[in-house]
């Protein structure tokens, strides 16, 4: 026979509801954008929720399918990271609370894998095991589309520069690339349609001579735009005291990666205090 809780554990278990009802899970993927915009999206962020549990698959060079690599460091494609375990697990650990808000799920930087020859049937399949896994956990998606417009008024020369600066090896031609990210665009139109999600479609004036980092001085009022296409409903937790960010957010390491092809590890949170908690994958 079980034993009657008591009262502690009672209200221990009732604690712990309230505190998951108010709790805003996000999930970010992405790649470079992403990971130089850190500090400026967990601060936006930050002033929307204050209670947070963020999620966040990012990286210089990331793929959303396969291995990917910029000299010194390797990360695994999104779709194979521990991301999806570990946020399974944390949606479960919510279930407890039915008032809890929806999941926040936003997908962005789709289009390093064309540089690194994958064909975009392929980059869309990676996508859409997103999409599918999000769509299950019934989260509000927002996808943001590949820069046509400013990629489009990148001369033959400029091309060439920021494709050596930016991806140093690659061989890309700009009639290729432009064709790749037409088709690109078009299948996650298709894809969102499918998966109910929201399109940001990059408007020129984001980007300066680099065609597909938003320049620094937009940053924060860029991502502040993507954030607010979320349902309105979802920031009623905005907090108006003061904000403390996790110190040294930039340096710290995701669950798995190499380094000078040595594995590293690292626990997950990296951050976990103030009603905000963080894990990078």
């Amino acid at each position: 026979m079980s034993s009657v809780p008591s009262l502690t554990d009672l209200s221990e278990k009732a604690a712990n509801v309230e505190s998951a009802s108010s709790t805003h899970t996000v999930v970010l993927l992405g790649a470079s954008n992403l990971r130089i915009s850190l500090q400026t999206v967990v601060s936006t962020l930050r002033s929307m929720y204050s209670d947070l549990s963020l999620f966040v698959a990012c990286g210089h060079g990331r793929s959303y399918g396969q291995w990917s690599a910029i000299p010194f460091r390797a990360l695994p494609g999104i779709t194979q990271s521990e991301l999806w375990p570990a946020l399974e697990r944390h949606l479960a650990g919510l279930a407890m609370a039915p008032q809890a808000p929806p999941p926040k799920a936003l997908i962005t930087d789709v289009g390093n894998d064309i540089v690194f020859g994958v064909p975009v049937p392929q980059i869309l399949e990676w996508v859409a095991k997103c999409c599918d896994a999000f769509r299950a956990a019934r989260a509000d998606m927002i996808i943001t589309l590949p820069p046509r417009d400013r990629l489009e008024r990148l001369s033959d020369l400029h091309f060439k520069v920021a494709r050596t600066v930016i991806f140093p090896g690659s061989r890309l031609t700009r009639g290729f690339m432009l064709e790749a990210v037409e088709a690109l665009r078009s299948g996650l139109l298709e894809l969102a349609e499918r998966s109910g999600a929201l399109i940001v479609d990059p408007p020129r004036d984001w980007y300066g001579i680099d065609p597909i980092h938003i320049r620094r001085g937009r940053r924060p009022g860029v991502w502040k735009s993507i954030f607010d296409r979320w349902p309105v409903a979802a920031a009623s937790t905005t907090s108006t005291q003061t904000i403390s960010l996790p110190r040294g957010l930039m340096g710290m390491r995701p669950h798995y990666r190499r380094y000078f092809g040595r594995e590293q590890h690292t626990p997950q949170p990296v951050h976990h205090a103030d009603g905000f908690r963080l894990e990078l994958y």
